[in-house]
């Protein structure tokens, strides 16, 4: 099994061959030469979303802030961001003017 990586997507190679087989060379080469040709895009997997996600849930549309929900219990925050958080979810609370419901 062989796993490659371009752009944001994730590839996996995989064989299924007899055990005898298992060390063959033509079996190996197929993992060791495999290549994407054309190689030029940059992942972004391994960027933090974070502002994007704060971003979604400040947005004036439902469905945005509805997904940005769920996706909170998902994302791991870093300490600062987290914080940051805090302090955004604060700053929006204390800008909502209470209004009494009748």
């Amino acid at each position: 099994m062989r796993y490659l990586l371009h752009g944001d997507t994730l590839y996996t190679l995989i064989t299924f061959v007899p055990s005898q087989h298992v060390n063959d060379t033509r079996h190996n080469d197929f993992f060791s030469k495999f290549i994407i040709r054309n190689d030029q895009l940059n992942s972004t997997i391994f960027t933090s979303k974070a502002k994007q996600l704060l971003g979604a849930l400040q947005s004036k549309d439902s469905l945005d802030i509805e997904n940005a929900k769920n996706m909170l219990d998902k994302v791991p925050f870093k300490r600062q961001i987290f914080l940051f958080c805090i302090m955004l979810s604060l700053r929006l609370i204390l800008m909502i003017p209470y209004t009494t419901v009748q």
